[in-house]
């Protein structure tokens, strides 16, 4: 303890309380560990296909073709696999994971089509394999290309179907 003479009483009483204050002050640290778990996530939307088929004119010899993106959002670096499902109106009889899908135009007359990841129009676009996808971390699309057979003597009007698309990550 610091003992100091003085004359002034008071200056001694508040340097003794200084150094008892000074002396009794002690600290201890920690550190805080921070962890985060970033979680892989995607988003898909696949939006509408318009395939236009001339029977009588440009598709009577010539197949028409058509494309369109799917929006697809990922985690970056998430690894996945997209894929396209037979269609609503798929041929139920044939075992292939890509038969020829079909878009519907009443209860007897149908429009076959498929679906392609490359834009040669080789690699039909599956509902088994799939077709990998690697996410960038923002909002990206992926390319399905559609062919409609020529030569399909088919009546005018609307036709549709309904193919399921999925991402697995």
């Amino acid at each position: 303890m610091l003992r100091i003479i003085s004359k002034l009483p008071w200056i001694s009483v508040l340097l003794s309380a200084a150094a008892l204050s000074a002396s009794a002050a002690t600290t201890q640290t920690s550190q805080l560990t921070v962890t985060a778990v970033v979680t892989q996530t995607c988003t898909i939307s696949a939006g509408t296909l318009h395939l236009p088929y001339d029977p009588v004119g440009d598709n009577a010899t010539a197949p028409a073709d058509s494309s369109f993106d799917i929006g697809v959002t990922c985690t970056k670096g998430a690894t996945t696999t997209i894929t396209l499902g037979q269609g609503s109106n798929a041929d139920t009889s044939s075992t292939d994971a890509a038969p020829a899908r079909r878009a519907l135009k009443g209860t007897s007359d149908y429009l076959l089509y498929n679906l392609y990841s490359d834009s040669d129009r080789k690699n039909v676009w599956n509902n088994t394999d799939g077709v990998p996808y690697q996410g960038i971390g923002t909002a990206d699309t992926q390319t399905v290309y559609a062919r409609a057979a020529s030569g399909q003597n088919i009546p005018a009007g609307s036709y549709s179907d309904t193919v399921l698309v999925t991402i697995t990550f």
